[in-house]
C-alpha cells in the first residue's frame, strides 16, 4: 500500500488544524498560549511570566529628599502550568477501507477526529469555568423553569459586574458565558443588546447572543445549563502544546490560529490497517491575584481567583399568592 501521503504531511497538519480551529468556542474567550513542535512530555510545567506590580509613592510637593527618594524592587513571577492531559485520537483503518471506502480522508476520517479533540478540549474548559467563585443564585419556577423576578437573571448579571469592578478587573472584553437555560432567560430580557458580530469567528459568531451590562454574552452546551460565568479572559489560561513526532514515524505538528496539534499516519502490517492518530498536550491554569493591600510577602498564600465569578438558576416552589393573582 501506497504511503505517499507523507511527502504531505505538513499540508495535512495544516488542513487539520483547520478543522479544529474553526470549532473552538470556549477556547476563543480565555487568554491562550501554545507552540509547535514541544520538545518536552506530558506532565511537563509550562510557566507564564507575570509583570511586577508596584505600590508606588508620594510626598509634598516642597518635601526635602535629602533622606533618600524611596524605591521599590520588581519582583516578577510565574504561573506554572502543568501540560496534565495528553488529548488524542486514533483511527485504524483497513486495506479495504482505504481502497474501496474512504474517498475524501481529510472529511471522513480527519474531520470527525478533529472536532472529538476540540470537544474534549471545550469540556475540560468548561469544568475549569464553572469553578469561579458564587456571587448568588436566581430563583426560578421549579415546574416552569422561569424566573420567578423576569429581572432577576439582568440583576445578578450587574451584581457580577460590580463585584469585578470592586476588584478591579478591566472592563474590556468581558465575557459572559451562560449555560441553555439562562440563555431562555436572556432572550426574553427587553433590555439585551443585539450586537454585530461580522468579522467573528463564525462558531464563535452563533454563539454570541448578546450584550448586557458591558458583557459579551455567549452560549455554551458544555455549560451546566443553569449555570453564568462573568470573567474576563486572563482569568484562565488554555496551553497546550503539539508532541515532537518520533523518529521512528511519520508526520507534522504545526501551530495554526493559536491550536497546536501532531499529526501523524503509520501502517501497521501484522493487522493490515493504516492508523490516522491525532494529539495535543493540554493544560488550564487559573490565573490568582492577591487583594489589593495584601501585605509584601503574602501575595502567594492570600491569591485566588478574582477575575471571573458564577450564579446558578435555584429552582423552588414559588408561595401561593394570597390575592389570586
Amino acid at each position: 500500500m501506497s504511503l505517499n501521503v507523507f511527502a504531505k504531511s505538513e499540508k495535512l497538519a495544516a488542513a487539520t488544524l483547520g478543522l479544529l480551529d474553526r470549532q473552538i468556542v470556549l477556547g476563543s474567550l480565555v487568554a491562550r498560549d501554545s507552540g509547535a513542535d514541544f520538545s518536552g512530555a506530558a506532565g511537563d510545567v509550562v510557566n507564564i511570566k507575570r509583570p511586577s506590580r508596584l505600590d508606588g509613592a508620594e510626598q509634598d510637593l516642597r518635601a526635602d529628599n535629602s533622606g533618600g527618594i524611596a524605591s521599590e524592587n520588581l519582583a516578577e513571577w510565574k504561573i506554572s502550568v502543568p501540560l496534565d492531559k495528553h488529548v488524542y485520537s486514533a483511527v485504524d483503518l483497513s486495506d479495504a477501507e482505504l481502497t474501496l471506502d474512504v474517498a475524501d480522508f481529510g472529511a471522513q476520517v480527519l474531520d470527525p477526529q478533529a472536532k472529538t479533540i476540540v470537544k474534549r478540549i471545550e469540556k475540560k474548559l468548561a469544568a475549569a469555568l464553572q469553578t469561579a467563585p458564587a456571587v448568588g443564585t436566581v430563583d426560578v419556577d421549579k415546574s416552569t423553569g422561569e424566573p420567578i423576578n423576569d429581572a432577576a437573571v439582568r440583576k445578578m448579571i450587574v451584581k457580577a459586574r460590580n463585584v469585578l469592578n470592586r476588584q478591579d478587573v478591566p472592563v474590556a472584553g468581558r465575557y459572559l458565558v451562560v449555560g441553555a437555560d439562562v440563555e431562555s432567560a436572556l432572550l426574553n430580557d427587553p433590555l439585551l443588546i443585539r450586537v454585530d458580530t461580522s468579522g467573528t469567528d463564525s462558531v464563535l459568531r452563533e454563539s454570541i447572543i448578546g450584550r448586557l451590562a458591558g458583557f459579551t454574552i455567549v452560549v455554551s452546551n458544555d455549560i451546566d445549563p443553569g449555570a453564568a460565568i462573568a470573567f474576563h479572559p486572563s482569568a484562565y489560561i488554555l496551553v497546550n502544546r503539539a508532541p515532537v513526532v518520533p523518529s521512528s514515524a511519520q508526520g507534522s505538528s504545526s501551530s495554526y490560529e493559536g491550536l497546536s496539534v501532531r499529526v501523524m499516519r503509520d501502517y501497521n502490517s501484522h493487522t493490515a490497517s493504516d492508523r490516522s492518530f491525532l494529539s495535543t498536550y493540554v493544560g488550564i491554569g487559573e490565573v490568582l491575584d492577591a487583594p489589593e493591600g495584601t501585605p509584601k510577602g503574602q501575595e502567594a498564600t492570600a491569591a485566588r481567583q478574582l477575575r471571573a465569578v458564577s450564579f446558578k438558576l435555584k429552582p423552588v416552589t414559588p408561595k401561593p399568592d394570597p390575592e389570586g393573582k
